[in-house]
């Protein structure tokens, strides 16, 4: 077909291309305002403002403190908290940053470790409660939150360090959300990316 009459031809159905293209439009519309209706944007819940423990069905990827988020890079944490007492690395690519003097505490107050740049988990310890709110406090003895939270997904009994004889248990709920015990008493609660293999360190 010469391209005279392709030209002669789309012409004579320009009306019922106009309708398709249009058509084609509205329908990449509709689909793509359903698929971020079905994927809503999850609301982020602040550590020291909020009671995130009460907020029915949180996961741990809500969670921030003083603006930090789950994800964020070790830059932007140190944009915003400034700078560690203490930093340890673990082969191959974990970091963990312990802070205290940040939030005028004289002791190990909270914990956040990366996996490569990412942040991944966000612990605070029974030093920062004057920063937490209602049952995000850590004070829970082991069947007060089982009660609270029920089963989880996993129990381990990981060494309070290396070569301890002294354990600790570690509870791991499928929405992200960690505790661990020893003795039966809370020592730490903890917020990991959902589907984020988070380690023990």
């Amino acid at each position: 077909m010469s391209y005279r009459r392709i030209k002669r031809k789309v012409k004579e159905h320009k009306t019922k291309i106009l309708v398709v293209v249009g058509l084609i439009v509205v329908i990449a519309l509709v689909v793509l305002l359903m698929s971020s209706v079905n994927s809503p944007v999850k609301e982020l819940y602040d550590l020291t403002e909020m009671d995130v423990l009460s907020i029915n069905g949180v996961t741990g990827n809500q969670i921030s403190l003083k603006g930090i988020a789950l994800g964020d890079t070790q830059q932007q944490v140190l944009d915003v908290i400034g700078y560690p007492d203490q930093q340890n690395i673990y082969m191959p690519d974990i970091t963990n940053m312990e802070f205290g003097k940040a939030f005028n505490i004289n002791e190990t107050a909270v914990v956040l470790q990366f996996k490569a740049d990412s942040l991944e988990k966000i612990t605070v310890f029974p030093a920062f409660n004057e920063f937490l709110v209602g049952k995000t406090k850590v004070n829970y003895t082991k069947d007060e939150f089982l009660i609270t939270h029920g089963k989880p997904e996993s129990v381990k009994q990981i060494p309070m360090s290396e070569g301890s004889a002294i354990v600790i248990r570690l509870y791991k709920y499928k929405e992200g959300i960690e505790f661990t015990t020893r003795r039966g008493i809370q020592l730490s609660l903890s917020f990991v990316r959902e589907n984020s293999m988070s380690t023990e360190l």
